[in-house]
């Protein structure tokens, strides 16, 4: 819709917004809820009965039968939106991530978050726990905020803004409660789709986390498999009583390696790591193996 101020401006009938230029994008293309609508950039994307679109891509993909959605890479996700309540979705843009919230597996309001780094092109799965079913921004000092509504009536604010050194107990915390922290990698083939491979390591690399953790791995998205708990992720303190002068330690990188040669062969491994509480920092995962010679016959 374009509406030119000279023509519209008024709420006479000669200047109403019935004189704006209506074009129509696609016959077959909707939105099924007008709060996923966000502007991503330059561009608008928007939760259809397909996916996500984007008006761009639409428009670029005009003279296509077949319009592809944005959100194809997470089409086992939309697969599972509840399309009866399609209409509560809700989004946002933050930090220039798209963020959705959807009502999965039979829920009756958004139960999960479907991210998407904008600027990456990524999409970063699902977030869960958050139950935010609807988001605002407000600003405080002039500085924005991002802050969202739950179903249980109250409205949470994101503290990505506080500083490192304001960092306390309550900034990791919700209403008091701890927050559990569970992160799963996507599936790691180690560059060969077909072929088994034998494990021989996974090393996962934590960034200013304060947080103790576990790690497990899931083989070809089987159960997970624990390779180590309750660790520290912190590179270490001062324990008194210390010889001075001492050095106190930073907040640097962790690195923490575990031996997978016990594990069965594999297509695929996903590391899980997980902390019931603190700050947890992961910055990369990395596995090695070995691949197996390709089995022709079974």
């Amino acid at each position: 819709m374009r509406a030119d101020p000279a023509k519209t401006s008024e709420d006479d009938a000669a200047t109403s917004l019935a004189h704006a230029d209506v074009t129509k994008i696609s016959d077959t293309i909707g939105c099924v809820s007008h709060r996923s609508i966000a502007r991503v950039g330059s561009d608008l994307w928007f939760l259809s009965d397909g996916g996500v679109f984007s008006i761009g891509r639409v428009l670029a993909q005009a003279t296509r039968e077949l319009k592809e959605a944005v959100s194809g890479p997470v089409q086992d996700i939309i697969q599972r939106i509840n399309w009866s309540a399609a209409h509560t979705a809700a989004a946002i843009v933050w930090d220039n991530r798209y963020l959705l919230s959807l009502p999965l597996d039979g829920a009756a309001a958004p139960s999960a978050v479907l991210v998407c780094h904008a600027q990456r092109k990524a999409w970063s799965g699902l977030w869960t726990g958050m139950d935010a079913v609807d988001w605002a921004l407000s600003k405080a000092a002039g500085h924005e905020r991002l802050n969202f509504g739950r179903a249980d009536g109250s409205v949470r604010r994101w503290l990505d803004y506080t500083a490192r050194a304001n960092e306390v107990e309550s900034t990791f915390q919700d209403a008091g409660v701890n927050v559990a922290t569970r992160i799963t990698t996507r599936a790691m083939n180690l560059g060969e789709a077909v072929c088994e491979k034998s494990g021989l390591s996974v090393q996962a690399e934590f960034f200013e986390s304060q947080a103790p953790a576990t790690v497990a791995v899931r083989l070809n998205e089987d159960e997970p498999i624990p390779l180590g708990r309750n660790f520290a992720t912190s590179i270490g303190s001062l324990v008194l009583p210390v010889l001075l002068p001492a050095t106190l330690p930073g907040l640097g990188v962790k690195r923490k390696a575990f031996g997978t040669q016990r594990l069965t062969p594999f297509r695929s491994l996903q590391a899980v790591v997980s902390s019931p509480a603190g700050k947890l920092g992961l910055r990369t995962v990395f596995a090695t193996g070995f691949v197996d010679t390709m089995r022709l016959e079974e």
